[in-house]
């Protein structure tokens, strides 16, 4: 499968350091996982050991060329290449430790606190430990309690020689620097859509497409094939308050109507209608009308005792 490679920015090398720094690079925002670094000078390729962080990576080996800052080409392994890798890697390392004879058949496995629960087994008796990633194995020296022998290192030999380095491979030839899109947002009647204002950023020719719209399946040509951005229409508002003048009788009101209706004694006073009706003078319906909010109605004092406060006429009766 074809590998992907990365490029943005340029990288700062030492002689003699594993260390490669990057500038204007965002290695770890990239989710770069591994693979190898080569760069535009006489050197060695780079294998990845670890992504430290957007301008920062450790290299499994030490820079050979010249310190200075470079055009570089990260080339990233494809899951496919990562498998095959990790495929040859434990072949290789099982075949090792097939010939070596280090592969031993235990009895039982766990973590080092459940050994003692085999104490009192037979000679030959072997328990295997996986507490470190390293595994270790334990094997009875006798049929006493608790007489272990090891731990032995299990599934892995001595290492051995470094091997000779591979001839490095012909560096390819750095590609173009990725165009970005910028767009502008235009009307199209009650729609809103998206044209292509330009193309920022890149190098080499610039693609085609400046003042094309964005539809569903690409940019296009006509506005009327761009997809709509502007959200749908809301659901209808509430009704807000409504001044309809002087209270007519006449008149067919509803909730939120405002009126003036004058007391007996010739006082305005304003209401706001609770419900629709019709022919139901504000002052004598209260089930209907209130008083609106800040309109104050005329007091009397017609010397009968009452609340004040609500009579609207000086008609020598309370609460009328």
């Amino acid at each position: 499968m074809t590998a992907l490679n990365y490029s943005a920015g340029t990288v700062s090398l030492t002689a003699g350091s594993a260390v490669v720094t990057g500038i204007d690079t965002a290695w770890a925002t990239a989710l770069l996982k591994g693979g190898e670094i080569f760069v535009q000078a006489p050197g060695n390729p780079l294998p990845i050991a670890t992504i430290d962080s957007d301008t920062q990576i450790t290299a499994s080996l030490e820079w050979t060329g010249a310190t200075g800052i470079y055009p570089y080409v990260l080339r990233v392994a494809t899951t496919y290449d990562q498998q095959i890798a990790k495929n040859a890697e434990v072949f290789a390392q099982l075949r090792a430790e097939i010939e070596a004879g280090t592969i031993w058949k235990f009895d039982v496995s766990g973590v080092l606190a459940d050994r003692d629960t085999y104490d009192t087994r037979p000679r030959h008796f072997s328990f295997l430990e996986f507490d470190d990633p390293d595994a270790w194995l334990w094997v009875k020296a006798s049929n006493l309690e608790g007489d272990w022998a090891g731990p032995f290192s299990y599934g892995r030999g001595e290492q051995g020689i470094q091997g000779i380095q591979g001839i490095q491979g012909i560096q390819g030839v750095q590609g173009y620097r990725g165009w970005t899109i910028e767009t502008e947002i235009v009307a199209d009647g009650f729609r809103s859509v998206l044209r292509i204002a330009d193309f920022i950023g890149g190098e080499g020719p610039k693609p085609p497409g400046v003042g094309l719209y964005v539809g569903n399946g690409g940019l296009v040509i006509d506005i009327a094939d761009a997809v709509n951005i502007r959200g749908g229409t809301g659901p209808q508002g509430p009704r807000g308050v409504s001044f309809r003048g002087n209270w007519s009788s006449s008149g067919n009101y509803v909730m939120g109507d405002i009126v003036i209706d004058d007391d007996a004694e010739g006082d305005p006073a304003t209401y706001i209608s609770n419900t629709a009706n019709t022919n139901k003078k504000p002052r004598d319906n209260p089930a209907d009308w209130a008083f609106f909010p800040g309109s104050v109605p005329q007091t009397i004092n017609d010397g009968i005792w009452g609340d004040t406060i609500s009579e609207t006429a000086n008609d020598g009766v309370w609460g009328a």
